[in-house]
């Protein structure tokens, strides 16, 4: 299999884009004073829908880690609102980011990251999955979006 980039790196690399440009090319102040602690509601949700997707992961014996064969497909908890919560929620954390930063440019990156694994990532995914768990996969793909 060809080396392939992993989701957290493409979250590490969003990270340092973000704080580069905040540092170096701010743009416009766009979020203020306390206002920027309105991250902490992003920063929440990011951390309920990880750890609500790990677990259920967890429960039902399969890996977390991307391009690694799962042995069960998981459709409970988080994955009943979409697909892909593990990823929502790296996106989710790269907007509690660029809200606490405040300027404007941080907010180029998280459509950057999500396109990036939406296309890179997602679809290696769903073929994976389509192939082991066949009509049972497409089922829930009819039923649940991609992200949200």
């Amino acid at each position: 299999m060809a080396a392939r980039i992993h989701p957290p790196i493409y979250f590490a690399a969003g990270l340092t884009a973000m704080l580069a440009l905040h540092t170096w090319l701010p743009g416009a102040r766009v979020i203020v004073g306390p206002w920027r602690w309105l991250c902490i509601v992003p920063l929440a949700m990011a951390a309920l829908t990880a750890f609500g997707a790990g677990a259920m992961f967890h429960s039902a014996r399969t890996t977390v880690r991307p391009f690694e064969e799962p042995a069960g497909l998981v459709v409970r908890g988080p994955y009943r609102i979409t697909r892909n919560p593990m990823y929502l929620s790296l996106v989710l954390t790269l907007v509690a980011c660029a809200i606490y930063l405040g300027s404007a440019t941080p907010w180029l990156v998280p459509p950057l990251v999500m396109l990036c694994i939406d296309r890179l990532v997602i679809p290696w995914e769903e073929a994976t999955l389509s192939r082991i768990f066949g009509d049972s996969y497409a089922s829930y793909c009819r039923r649940v979006r991609r992200w949200i």
